[in-house]
Formats: C-alpha cells, structure tokens, sequence
C-alpha cells in the first residue's frame, strides 16, 4: 500500500491528461479527501481518481461505474486491493447506470468524470444521481455545453466552488 500519496506517482501506468484527469485536479481530489476524512465515494468514469480513492486510508468504500470496458480493465489492476475497503467496479453501458435506483448508494463524496463528454445526456444524469446520494460533488471537464446546463438545473442551489475551468466542486447548502 501506499502510504504518502505526495510520492505516489501513477504516470509510469497512466499518463495525466491522456484521457485523465490532470495533475492539478489529482491533488484537489486527494487534498479534500484526506482533509474531510472522506469515507465513501461513488464516481462515473473509471481512471487516475479511482487509482487517488483506493490509495487514501479514510476511503472505506468506492463505487465506480464506467461505460468503457477495455478502460475499465486497463485501471482495474491499478488500484490497491490489499486494503479492507469495498471496492466495487461496475461496466454498463450508459442506460443501465441509471434505470435501477438501487444501483446507487448514498456517498460522502460523487465524482463525475464519465461517461465520455461529447454526447448524450449521460453526464447530466451522473450528475443528477450524485446530487441525490451525496453531500459534495465534484464535477471534471463539465463546460461543454449539455453539462453545462445539466449544472444549472441540478446544482442551482448548491455551493458553487471553482478549482480551475476543468474542476467543479459542488456543497450542499
């Protein structure tokens, strides 16, 4: 396991910013995380923040869905399975996350970084799954424009705090 998270480098497995997270984003993650003692997240897109989540001592659950599998597999054996946490990694392609509610669990953090931006709604409605179940919300990559407007109307009552144009953090009131 890895116990200093400022050393822990996971670019010799995945390069920031191809197709993941950045850096920058990577230590706002880890600084709040460590900082609230977050104990269970529930994220949408499957990457370097789920390598972050499984690495923290306080994380005693994480539930991860993502849409690509081959992704899915590329992380999976990256993550720290040698801890007694929960971790539980789902493959679906986009309808399925969200027509069961019982697939959701309540969470103190939700991470939306899937599934990939560009199209559809499936981002809006991570987003919206997360506000339902979770006390903060970070959001990756959410300026295009359907995320946007999926922000607006989901999170116009929440605390609004920017980080940088790529990474939202959302706190309910």
């Amino acid at each position: 396991m890895i116990n200093n998270l400022d050393i822990f480098n996971p670019e010799p497995y995945i390069q920031f910013g191809s197709g993941a997270i950045q850096r920058p984003v990577w230590d706002r993650l880890r600084d709040y995380a460590i900082e609230h003692e977050v104990r269970s997240v529930v994220e949408f897109g499957i990457g370097i923040s789920s390598i972050l989540f499984s690495h923290i001592k306080s994380i005693e659950y994480i539930e991860t869905w993502e849409t690509d599998e081959r992704w899915m597999k590329k992380i999976f054996p990256l993550l720290d399975h040698n801890r007694h946490q929960v971790i539980r990694y789902k493959y679906s392609d986009t309808e399925p996350f969200f027509t069961n509610p019982h697939n959701f669990c309540g969470a103190d953090m939700g991470f939306v970084d899937g599934p990939s931006g560009g199209g559809g709604d499936g981002r809006g409605k991570a987003m919206l799954h997360c506000a339902c179940r979770c006390r903060v919300v970070f959001t990756h990559d959410s300026q295009r424009k359907g995320e946007a407007e999926a922000i607006r109307q989901i999170f116009d009552a929440w605390v609004l705090k920017v980080f940088n144009n790529a990474l939202h953090l959302f706190e309910r009131p």
